[in-house]
C-alpha cells in the first residue's frame, strides 16, 4: 500500500510517530528565478518540449 500525503505543517509534531518512521520524507523548497528560467528554456527548445519534432 502507497500513501502520499502533504502538509505546511511541521510533520515531526504533527504525524504520529509510528507513521513517521515508517515514512520517507522530502521537503519542497521553491524555485528560484535562475530554476525557472532553465526550465521555461528547456521547454522551448528541447527535444521533448517545444523544441521537439
Amino acid at each position: 500500500m502507497t500513501l502520499i500525503a502533504a502538509t505546511t505543517e511541521n510533520p515531526y509534531f504533527s504525524v504520529i510517530s509510528p507513521l513517521l518512521s515508517r515514512s520517507l520524507l522530502l521537503t519542497l523548497e521553491p524555485l528560484t528565478d535562475e530554476d525557472l528560467k532553465g526550465l521555461m528554456a528547456r521547454a522551448l527548445t528541447g527535444e521533448r518540449g517545444l523544441g521537439g519534432p
